[in-house]
């Protein structure tokens, strides 16, 4: 246990002492709980519920299902089941579940007092960072019991960490220290001091370089393995950072009133390319040279718009049915790209916009996955006061037909994860405090 057992008996991690001490200090930082064969999950107290369900892909039956507790809604966005050998591990609210794949039984829990701002795979292990009143808590997590091998806290400031396969990133603020850790042990694998401001506070990776907004709102580039500072951008000091094709967009709210920023960098030396203004609250992806801006506005319809990434030239803009469209995945195949519009589903060609087909499915369109020339969807509805229904469902890739679709007693919104012969979802019937 090395560095937690040393750091027991001092100030609390924070987490809720439950069954199973890990070194038998009275307050202990973490606990888990092993679950007796038969036993379920603790749900807590909250009105909110979730499940894990398998589904078979080729028919839409349920092969089983199985409650957790309730998740929040951005962190399953990014994450919402993870596959660990023979494991699902899930997110909660506050820690960990992890599942039997085979038939979904409860294997071992791991719960917080504070609330889980990150969680993902990093060097074959499960990582978690939660923040309580005092400080945020990474540790990373045993798949086979949900022990914790490692904890390091760090001051309750800014943001979670940045979880990626090779390496955890993030920044102790307001130091602007960025930390580089390693995922076996906890170690530091590298840091690098920012110039001194406090405006860094958060992380973005894109496997080969890590960026930082930095001081003054620059946005700094530094090597991933490194650590070194490849480029500053005093032009680009974004809240939200899209990458991929050699470009890194950034975007954020510009004046409080509805108008957004968007500015779009060279990857490997910094150089600003183009940027512009928006009138709206942006989502933005990049994709084959491509960057696609969602545009949703309070007053009036949203749109998509299409822009070249290296001219800054328009492409092409869609106009959406409701406030804004929803990308529900970029390059699917061929240069296609499909689109949320409300309970409509779009497949549209990327070069021009042009729609292929559509699909109409009565609830909120979801995240989709694309496999094997089908596309698995999940929907949402709002029935009443913190109750949702939703569907999982199959749909051809080359033309929308609906092959089979499975009716749920809780809403959909989250990406299915594809593992062998079996369609993972997260359904989720959120409190109003998750949504």
């Amino acid at each position: 246990m090395g560095r937690l057992r040393g750091r027991c008996c001092r100030r609390a991690f924070g987490v809720l002492l439950a069954t199973a001490i890990l070194t038998g200090c009275g307050s202990e930082p973490i606990s888990i709980r092993q679950i007796e064969p038969g036993d379920s999950f603790d749900l807590g107290d909250t009105i909110g519920s979730a499940a894990v369900l398998s589904i078979d892909p080729d028919t839409g039956a349920v092969l089983w299902s199985t409650p957790v507790p309730e998740v929040r809604a951005f962190l399953a966005e990014q994450a919402p089941l993870l596959t660990a050998g023979d494991l699902i591990v899930a997110a909660a609210a506050q820690g960990l579940v992890a599942l039997d794949l085979a038939d979904g039984r409860p294997k071992w829990q791991v719960k917080t007092a504070g609330v889980v701002g990150a969680v993902g795979r990093s060097g074959g292990r499960t990582i978690i960072d939660a923040r309580d009143a005092d400080a945020w808590h990474l540790a990373a997590v045993d798949d086979g019991t949900g022990r914790v091998v490692w904890e390091s806290p760090r001051s309750n400031h800014g943001a979670s960490a940045t979880i990626g396969e090779s390496g955890i990133f993030l920044v102790d603020t307001p130091s602007a220290l960025i930390r580089a850790i390693d995922p076996t042990d906890g170690a530091d694998l590298w840091t690098q001091r920012l110039h001194a401001g406090d405006s860094a506070y958060r992380v973005w990776y894109d496997g080969s370089q890590i960026y930082v907004p930095g001081d003054a709102g620059e946005l700094v580039a530094l090597g991933s393995t490194s650590g070194e500072v490849r480029w500053r951008q005093p032009a680009l000091g974004p809240a939200w950072l899209a990458t991929g094709s050699g470009h890194v967009a950034g975007w954020f709210d510009f004046d409080g009133a509805g108008s957004s920023f968007l500015g779009v960098a060279a990857a490997d030396d910094g150089r600003l390319l183009w940027s512009r203004r928006f009138t709206g609250s942006l989502a933005v992806d990049l994709v084959d040279e491509v960057v696609l801006v969602a545009v949703s506005r309070e007053n009036g319809r949203g749109r998509l718009i299409a822009i070249d990434a290296r001219a800054g030239r328009q492409l092409w803009r869609q106009e959406c049915r409701e406030r804004g469209c929803r990308l529900a995945v970029a390059g699917a195949a061929d240069g296609l790209i499909l689109v949320g519009d409300g309970d409509r589903l779009l497949a549209m060609d990327q070069g021009s916009g042009r729609e292929l087909w559509s699909a109409t499915l009565e609830d909120e369109i979801g995240r989709v996955l694309v496999s094997g020339g089908r596309v698995y969807v999940g929907t949402s509805t709002f029935v009443r006061t913190a109750v949702t229904t939703g569907m999982i469902g199959a749909l051809d890739l080359a033309d929308g037909t609906l092959i089979w679709q499975q009716r749920l007693d809780r809403g959909a919104p989250y990406r299915p994860v594809l593992v062998g012969s079996q369609l993972l979802v997260l359904a989720h019937n959120p409190t109003p405090a998750m949504a």
